[in-house]
């Protein structure tokens, strides 16, 4: 069926729009469900947007989670909000990047 060769892209638009709200724990559901309905389907023309969208939200998420409890820490030595990142979330983020740009070339996309 042509709706589910789609899906994967209307579920990557609708997961970066629950980023952009910050709700990144539902858009990284939504991402999951995308990349197991490309899986499903085998049209495979986002997957490097959706592992993108994965390190984005997964990176927003552990920001998010990181920062309440170094606020105090972060006003005594003057970090930047940016420097605050939990390392295994950090491993993840980076994984996640790493796959995006190895499918995208794999795939020779242009951008």
């Amino acid at each position: 069926m042509e709706s589910e060769l789609v899906l994967p892209w209307f579920l990557a638009l609708l997961a970066e729009a629950y980023g952009k709200e910050g709700q990144t724990g539902e858009g990284l559901a939504v991402v999951t469900e995308a990349l197991d309905a490309a899986d499903k389907s085998g049209e495979r023309f986002c997957e490097a947007e959706l592992y993108r969208l994965r390190g984005e939200l997964t990176f927003a998420q552990s920001r998010v989670q990181s920062l309440e409890p170094a606020v105090q820490e972060r006003q005594k030595a003057k970090i930047s909000k940016a420097q605050i990142l939990n390392p295994d979330a950090q491993s993840e983020v980076e994984a996640c990047f790493l796959k995006a740009i190895e499918t995208a070339q794999k795939q020779r996309a242009k951008s």
